[in-house]
């Protein structure tokens, strides 16, 4: 004899607060819980012998909201995992570069072209990753099957493209494998995916060609054309003048007034880039930013590196999400003030992209208590 149970009536013949309680341990056991894992890999080998890209330092850029991710994919029998994948892979990806590259340094920014200069950064990788998981037993929540996409974009210190490098890891455990290391599928995927992507960086050309330290900081490079686009041109390098340390020693070192604006770049399509979260350097006029100024900014002659004095000179400061940008306390005097645009477009096919660069400038004058407001493009 069957009997059929009618759980609306059920519900409905049971105090309030029951309802509320049988109700909310329903919730629990269709949608299962979260139980948290880690999945970093083994140590990656050792520096690889004869390697010809040793020489290079390379980058990394990884930051703390990156580290903060916390991701939720399936598990088994209805429940689900938790992890950080960017916090778990860090140590695996510097490990993996450390493998190919004389030294690897974190930095910032894909944009942070000072430090880069500072620390002899040759090429800059900004890694993205993507996972997923299952299992195929209904009775155990660790995930049997593991899949990690790590993917990079890759560009020279001066924020031109190089490439766009990628990897895609798997990783199968069994029950009777785990022994307590429930991420133990994502650790074997993490493992084969960088395994890969050692493999792919080493066989691109263009990651290999990147040369020590020569280059530029912000303020003394611009690679792109008037139409918004990047264009591969052939750049001559000129000697600098001699760094007129009298001519800075006399600026003004105190002031009161203040310089706001909006740094943007309107593309060949009518699109507006804004310079959100790039440096914005407000550089004082003198016969060495001139220089600058005429013959690399206006003229696209490549100019040697600045002296290093010049920077205890500039101001600095990073455009907020809309482009914005303020500067308290200016002395009197003539400046530069000179921004960086990044974005990207895609290119080919696969998800490729590219990333753009664009160095807008203008010359303003302070005077007194002057409040400025700049619109700064190009």
């Amino acid at each position: 004899m069957f009997y059929k149970i009618d759980f609306n009536r059920t519900v409905s013949n049971l105090m309030p607060w029951q309802s509320i309680v049988l109700c909310f341990v329903v919730a629990i056991i269709l949608s299962g819980c979260a139980h948290p894992i880690t999945i970093n890999p083994p140590s990656i080998s050792q520096r690889l012998e004869n390697n010809p890209i040793s020489t290079i330092i390379a980058g990394y850029v990884l930051t703390d909201a990156d580290r903060s991710k916390q991701i939720t994919t399936e598990g088994g029998g209805g429940d689900k995992v938790t992890y950080f994948p960017y916090k778990d892979l860090e140590k695996g990806f510097r490990d993996v570069l450390k493998s190919l590259y004389s030294d690897v340094v974190l930095v910032s920014s894909p944009s942070d072209f000072e430090a880069f200069r500072r620390d002899g950064v040759s090429i800059v990788f900004v890694p993205e990753i993507y996972t997923s998981s299952n299992s195929n037993s209904a009775f155990t929540w660790p995930p049997t099957q593991f899949s990690i996409d790590l993917s990079s974009t890759v560009t020279d210190a001066t924020g031109n493209m190089l490439a766009r490098v990628r990897a895609s890891g798997q990783g199968i455990a069994t029950f009777s494998e785990f022994k307590g290391d429930f991420g133990l599928a994502g650790r074997r995927a993490a493992q084969d995916a960088f395994k890969k992507l050692s493999s792919e960086i080493q066989a691109n050309p263009r990651l290999k060609a990147a040369k020590p330290t020569d280059h530029p900081a912000p303020i003394i490079a611009s690679k792109q054309a008037a139409s918004g686009g990047t264009k591969k041109t052939t750049r001559k390098t000129m000697s600098r003048i001699p760094f007129p340390s009298d001519e800075y020693s006399k600026l003004a070192t105190s002031g009161k007034s203040v310089i706001k604006g909006y740094a943007f770049f309107k593309t060949k399509d009518g699109d507006i880039k804004t310079a959100a979260g790039n440096e914005v350097i407000l550089n004082p006029v003198t016969s060495y930013s001139n220089q600058w100024y005429e013959q690399d900014y206006l003229q696209r002659n490549r100019l040697a590196e600045a002296d290093p004095r010049l920077w205890q000179y500039t101001k600095k400061k990073t455009a907020d999400a809309e482009g914005r940008f303020i500067f308290n306390d200016v002395p009197p005097g003539d400046y530069y003030l000179v921004a960086t645009i990044l974005w990207e477009i895609p290119v080919g096919y696969y998800g490729a992209i590219e990333q753009q660069r664009k160095v807008v400038a203008k010359k303003i004058t302070v005077k007194g208590d002057d409040v400025l407001d700049v619109v700064l493009t190009k």
